[in-house]
């Protein structure tokens, strides 16, 4: 069985800040984790809240600028590749 600190230090390389981008700055709502290899974020309705805008035919979407901020400690390994893409594939929610 994990403890709580074994636990935390596997899952630690995939938390990701989410929030929005206001390039060269970004503002965090709060935090999910990367649950599938693919970039498929988790994270509670709270912290997405803020990313959600209602159009007028009500359909509801994501911000274009919300992002998803992986913060890693020291410089990265030589084969680290970023990838930026946009948050509203991994929600499924149209771009409004």
């Amino acid at each position: 069985m994990l403890d709580f600190q074994t636990a935390f230090r596997r899952i630690r390389p995939s938390i990701v800040g989410i929030g929005l981008r206001h390039d060269p700055e970004y503002e965090i709502f709060g935090s999910g984790f990367i649950v599938h290899l693919h970039g498929c974020i988790m994270a509670n309705r709270h912290v997405l809240e803020p990313l959600l805008v209602k159009a007028q035919d009500d359909r509801i979407g994501i911000r274009p600028e919300a992002a998803a901020f992986l913060f890693i400690q020291g410089p990265p390994e030589p084969d680290f590749v970023p990838v930026e893409a946009p948050m509203i594939g991994r929600l499924g929610l149209p771009s409004l």
